[in-house]
């Protein structure tokens, strides 16, 4: 007889929002790798938590229609999901997504421009339709300047533009120097 125990976490417990609060303070290099090796949902869940909001940003930055938007995000992850094993230096995971998002969106954008579906509310909501085109043109072209970027920088300034991260707390995590960083 050779009954086998699986372990997991079930349901919203006690137990459960510990291995949560555990994730969070783990580096994105052990969280892909807890991903791509042992196939943890819960890895890759914290790190669409933690980079969701700059890859929706980009993605609705290159996008013409929300939905549009949306679907280059699922992209984004599905890409990670799927390729996260071939990133070598997971350190600069913030700069690969940034990219992979900016194609995602440009592809998405290329597929249905003759669909048009207008974009909802911006955080930032301009009134004149000439600002509003400015402020998407010079979005666009920051994200195009970006994707051009060798990975070590790019994932810098993602890290600092995007998830406001400081530069003491960059240098920390890339293992170099303020100045280095600056």
């Amino acid at each position: 007889m050779t009954d086998t125990i699986r372990w997991g976490i079930l349901g919203t417990g006690i137990i459960a929002d510990k291995f949560a609060e555990g994730l969070q303070s783990l580096p994105d290099a052990e969280l892909l790798q807890a991903w791509t090796q042992d196939r943890q949902q819960a890895a890759l869940a914290e790190l669409i938590r933690r980079y969701s909001l700059m890859v929706l940003s980009v993605c609705r930055q290159g996008c013409a229609s929300e939905s549009d938007a949306d679907d280059a995000f699922q992209t984004t992850f599905l890409f990670l999901a799927r390729n996260g094993g071939s990133i070598r230096h997971p350190e600069r995971l913030p700069g690969w997504l940034h990219r992979v998002a900016q194609r995602a969106a440009v592809a998405t954008w290329k597929k249905n421009r003759l669909r048009r579906e207008p974009m909802g509310e911006h955080p930032a909501v301009l009134d004149d339709p000439l600002d509003h085109l400015s402020h998407r043109h010079e979005a666009v072209i920051l994200n195009e300047e970006l994707a051009d970027l060798p990975d070590k920088y790019r994932a810098v300034i993602v890290l600092h533009h995007y998830e406001a991260t400081p530069i003491p707390e960059l240098a920390v995590h890339f293992g170099t120097t303020v100045g280095v960083i600056r």
